[in-house]
């Protein structure tokens, strides 16, 4: 069981790096949101399991947080029904838990994933 936690904690380790990931002096790229939905795509299905359940314990914090946004942003990138669910558990929550600033994202989101 530790061997796990040690795993899922390194797993988690590497998507906050990457979503993180600075971008060019002067410029808003996100750089670190296409990195992170990049390589959640190419995670093996437990692993991917681990990421989601992870966004999914940040998505569930109270207040208009900034790992929350970042979040949303990935999954507007992730079209798949995890992604969908996980927007629709922000949108369902309401702005008294999320903020009207994230509700609003995760609608949009939401909306530019049934676009493609």
């Amino acid at each position: 069981m530790r061997g796990r936690k040690k795993m899922r904690d390194n797993l988690i380790y590497e998507f906050l790096e990457i979503l993180n990931e600075p971008d060019p002096p002067q410029v808003l790229l996100l750089k670190g949101i296409y990195l992170a939905a990049d390589w959640i795509k190419s995670l093996d299905l437990m692993d991917a399991r681990r990421i989601y359940t992870y966004m999914e314990e940040q998505l569930k914090r109270s207040g208009d947080i900034p790992i929350k946004e970042q979040i949303i942003k990935v999954l507007q990138l992730l079209d798949n029904p995890d992604s969908i669910r996980l927007l629709e558990y922000i949108i369902r929550d309401g702005d008294e838990i999320h903020g009207k600033y994230l509700v609003n994202h995760a609608i949009a989101a939401k909306k530019k994933l049934f676009e493609k």
